[in-house]
């Protein structure tokens, strides 16, 4: 069974560097880099690497002439173009389905940042605004995508989106200093009794934790990666908080829900907008924090697909260099990857628990219980994503990853093919 879904921040080939997000790692909410930003170090241009061979199993299902976005979510996968005019999804192993985009995206758009939730219903768009010359910032309003409508929920909140268990859905965000977590859908009055706790039992972590990416189980269980200081270490560590399945006492009222849509005059802590800047009490699943490593890293990705199939990637900062772990419960292991020219750029995990990591430049699988193999690529193409759908896996890249450069949608096997000339 695959797990209800996962927030990994989307890729968008040249967006990064149009929005000077690091969209292109695998990073959350929180995190942004210089516009020349990437895993390498600066833009990748398949001018002058080698010819891959032509035999890859890799065929185009989607050409573009702009930046693209694409993502997993709960049900499949979903594809934008950073320019907001054109939405495309897959429900597992299917072809991707051309989906009409309604309007009510800011007239003054540098982007679509981010799709996330749940096919085939329940989407959620962050985009990002013109920088303000001003303030040197730039907003990212956060919108609902539902029976083909866009409702803007928040002005500038860009949450870490979770599909969660009994289809409810949760944002998770750590931007204003604190933890915040709350269900975005449905709309409830009271925070479910099994919800996850905001409240971190480490002192120092609970001041300095900055989550970058989540994702959860079948089980129910959430999963989150990120960095904070722990104990009498004032330096980051790379953790996992886990918030384990919860059952709540006997006597823990329910909450109340109402279908209805949330009213626009709804507060911030409300449907409409981030939680209130409220102290966290300990109610709720409690979280487990796992440290994953004390040295430098940087996050690149989170996947998982059930409590003994957790990996997350990293580089290594300053030294160069990738690392792979797998977590079971609160052990942690390091996974030997392929030989990498380059830095891992993104991984990928199949229902049926097939591995895959990615560079700029290179493809790796590796089946369960078997080695790594490279895939070839399609001549002169890069990768910036690899997603799972199901059985499916699908990949990001690009002639070039400059802003402004065309993008690609590429799939194991191939498929129907769109084109957004």
């Amino acid at each position: 069974m695959a797990p209800p879904g996962r927030m990994k921040a989307t890729a968008a080939i040249g967006v990064a560097a149009i929005l000077g997000i690091a969209a292109c790692s695998g990073k959350g909410e929180e995190t942004a880099a210089p516009a020349s930003a990437s895993a390498s170090g600066s833009a990748a241009s398949a001018e002058g690497s080698s010819a891959p061979a032509s035999d890859s199993p890799l065929s185009i299902v989607l050409e573009s002439s702009g930046a693209l976005i694409m993502s997993e979510v709960a049900g499949g996968l979903a594809i934008a173009d950073a320019a907001g005019k054109r939405l495309a999804t897959a429900r597992g192993a299917e072809d991707l389905e051309e989906l009409a985009m309604p309007t009510g995206l800011p007239a003054e758009l540098a982007g679509v940042t981010r799709v996330s939730g749940r096919l085939p219903d329940s989407l959620w768009l962050s985009v990002a605004l013109p920088t303000d010359p001003e303030k040197k910032k730039y907003k990212t309003p956060f919108f609902r995508l539902s029976g083909g409508k866009l409702k803007e929920i928040a002005d500038d909140w860009r949450p870490l989106v979770v599909p969660w268990s009994k289809r409810r859905t949760l944002a998770i965000s750590t931007s204003s200093g604190k933890l915040k977590i709350k269900v975005i859908e449905p709309f409830t009055k009271a925070a479910p009794a099994d919800q996850p706790s905001s409240f971190v039992p480490d002192e120092r972590c609970k001041k300095t934790l900055k989550l970058e990416e989540a994702t959860s189980l079948p089980s129910g269980e959430v999963l989150a990666a990120g960095k904070c200081a722990l104990g009498d270490d004032e330096r980051p560590a790379y953790v996992m908080v886990r918030w384990p399945p919860f059952t709540p006492p006997r006597d823990a009222p329910a909450p109340a829900t109402s279908a209805a849509a949330p009213s626009a005059a709804a507060s911030a802590g409300g449907p409409e907008g981030p939680p209130a800047d409220d102290e966290p009490d300990k109610s709720g699943a409690p979280m487990t924090l796992v440290t994953l490593s004390r040295d430098r890293l940087r996050h690149v990705s989170l996947v998982a697909r059930s409590d003994g199939n957790v990996y997350v990637g990293a580089t290594v900062e300053g030294a160069g260099g990738s690392r792979l772990l797998r977590v079971e419960g609160d052990k942690v292991s390091t996974v030997e990857l392929p030989p990498l020219d380059e830095p891992l750029f993104d991984l990928a995990l199949t229902e049926a628990g097939e591995l895959w990591a990615i560079t700029f430049r290179a493809a790796h699988r590796r089946a369960p219980g078997e080695a790594w193999t490279r895939v070839p690529l399609p001549a002169d193409v890069l990768l910036a994503r690899v997603e799972s759908s199901g059985p499916a896996v699908y990949f990001l890249g690009g002639k070039s990853l400059q802003p402004g450069s065309p993008g690609l949608v590429l799939k194991l096997g191939g498929g129907k093919a769109l084109s957004w000339k």
